[in-house]
């Protein structure tokens, strides 16, 4: 399709290469995001990127409503030196873009953050893709009615996160794969264990049923399902997979980790809060890990190097 409008409709003027555009959804927020490049040039030259903003700019305008869109860039941090050669002489370019706010990072992706968000096409098609698949994996661990349900998307998510890490096809690459999704299925035996529970206890899969358990059940549950959370969140003692994650391309990596699976976990416990207070022992358990394993995070962040 776009070899044959470049033949039949030819480029703008002052235009170098093509660019594919994909409005992306926001949830809640009634409005949609622009992504480009999606996949037509993978490796441009840094200047086609700011040839992209503009023409991110004039589709916004004209065919979403934005009356002064807004650009960033796609990048592994917000700081203007993040990124790699193509993003770092990118940056002062786009500088003189009007309406260009700085780096975004891949969770600013399908967020109320910048209108049009400009990348090339090998790393903004990777991140479009990674969205169509990992959210739907994602939304069905969160929104599951069953912990059966929970357990199957948990596996599912995994799996993806596996492919992501190793994408390159590297030693190292794929060794991080292998660890991360070790570590979180052994994490999802939590799940196991909470389904085995709470259907022995009322032979049915449905997490409502939770509340219906004696205090000592409803614990036992929670714990089971708190230790999955732990793993998908990465907290201890199941953080070990999360420095190796970044073996994954660089903005898929944010949004897959950042975004996606790493929140997953929180999610997984938002739903069940309700439940949480009428069992003090998880609320701490809770309240402890998640206070070490910030402790931890605050110290590697003091101690470790960006290499």
């Amino acid at each position: 399709t776009m070899a044959s409008a470049l033949l039949r409709c030819g480029r703008i003027r002052g235009v170098s290469r093509p660019a594919i555009a994909t409005p992306i959804p926001v949830p809640g927020a009634g409005r949609r995001q622009l992504l480009l490049d999606s996949g037509a040039t993978t490796d441009p030259d840094p200047a086609w990127l700011v040839q992209w903003a503009v023409l991110g700019r004039a589709y916004a305008r004209v065919r979403l409503g934005v009356e002064a869109p807004s650009v960033a860039l796609l990048s592994n941090g917000e700081e203007p030196g993040k990124g790699d050669g193509l993003r770092k002489q990118a940056y002062p370019l786009l500088e003189g873009v009007e309406g260009f706010i700085g780096n975004v990072e891949g969770r600013d992706l399908a967020a109320v953050s910048a209108d049009v968000i400009v990348a090339d096409g090998f790393t903004g098609n990777v991140a479009l893709k990674t969205i169509e698949g990992s959210l739907m994996a994602m939304a069905g661990l969160v929104f599951s009615s069953t912990v059966i349900g929970q357990l199957v998307f948990f596996e599912i998510s995994g799996i993806c996160s596996w492919a992501l890490i190793g994408y390159y096809e590297k030693p190292k690459s794929l060794y991080s794969a292998a660890k991360a999704l070790i570590i979180t299925h052994i994490a999802s035996l939590g799940l196991y264990v909470a389904a085995s529970v709470l259907f022995l206890e009322t032979h049915t899969f449905s997490l409502a049923a939770i509340g219906g358990l004696s205090e000592g059940m409803k614990t036992v549950v929670l714990l089971s399902i708190l230790v999955a959370a732990w793993g998908k969140s990465a907290q201890l003692p199941f953080h070990m997979w999360l420095p190796d994650a970044m073996e994954a391309p660089t903005p898929v990596s944010a949004l897959i980790h950042a975004a996606t699976m790493v929140t997953a976990g929180v999610f997984m416990l938002v739903r069940l809060g309700p439940l949480f207070d009428a069992a003090p022992v998880a609320c701490d358990l809770v309240m402890a890990v998640g206070s070490v394993t910030a402790f931890m995070a605050c110290c590697s962040c003091a101690t470790g190097r960006n290499g």
